[in-house]
């Protein structure tokens, strides 16, 4: 894999990387995130500053993303740019 683009991860998270200047996974993301992606469970060595976090997370937020339940769309503050602190009269 030489981008993210062939995980086919949902779209708030393609421009979340994009965003923070993530082009190509690592070696441990390109292994690790196409097989939790298919729901296999993963057990992962590297070094310290290669991705792991990485590579586990965004399987997770993908997950998410794919949840009946989860859709960005029914939060009042969606696509607003505002955050919900909460502090409603």
């Amino acid at each position: 894999m030489n981008n993210f683009e062939h995980f086919k991860l949902h779209a708030n998270l393609m421009r979340s990387l994009t965003q923070m200047g993530y082009a190509e996974p690592t070696p441990i993301q390109a292994q690790a995130i196409p097989l939790a992606l298919q729901g296999h469970d993963i057990l992962g060595s590297a070094q310290t500053g290669t991705g792991k976090t990485a590579a586990f997370a965004l399987p997770l937020l993908e997950n998410f993303f794919q949840t009946p339940w989860f859709c960005s769309c029914a939060h009042p503050y969606a696509g607003t740019g505002q955050a919900d602190h909460g502090d409603h009269a």
